[in-house]
């Protein structure tokens, strides 16, 4: 594990921590249109990047860790198809990273429209008795 000083994080990416929850949330800093893939792609990346920087990278990692998405299903054909990569895109580090930091660590993804709606979501996460779940996808978007 490395202990170089953090870098600053990206535009749209937040890191708190409530009790041994650490979150890192995403919203991401353009409308899929405006970027098409490269907005994919800028996303993932700079929330690898903060989850790295959180885990691997960390003196001592956290015990538990949310992933936590705010981004928009998208209006058209295009920007539906950019938001659902994003989402399982996030989906798929949050499972590869439960899989890989177990058990000393249970990471979860939440999705949702507004990032307030995953509050309730993560205080349970963050409470005594959540930790039982690890590598779930929890997905509080409202269906168009």
């Amino acid at each position: 594990m490395s202990t170089a000083a953090r870098r600053e994080l990206p535009e749209g990416l937040q890191v708190t921590q409530r009790g041994s929850l650490v979150v890192v949330a995403s919203t991401p800093a353009a409308e899929p249109s405006d970027a098409g893939e490269a907005w994919l792609v800028d996303a993932v990346a700079n929330l690898v990047v903060a989850v790295r920087e959180q885990t691997l990278e960390a003196p001592t990692p956290p015990s538990r860790l949310a992933l936590v998405l705010h981004a928009p299903r998208g209006r058209d054909a295009q920007e539906r198809a950019v938001a659902a990569g994003l989402a399982g895109a996030v989906r798929g580090i949050a499972q590869s990273l439960a899989l890989e930091l177990a058990p000393a660590t249970c990471v979860n993804a939440v999705l949702c429209d507004a990032l307030e709606d995953a509050e309730p979501t993560l205080a349970l996460l963050a409470d005594a008795d959540g930790g039982f779940a690890t590598g779930a996808a929890i997905d509080l978007r409202t269906v168009a």
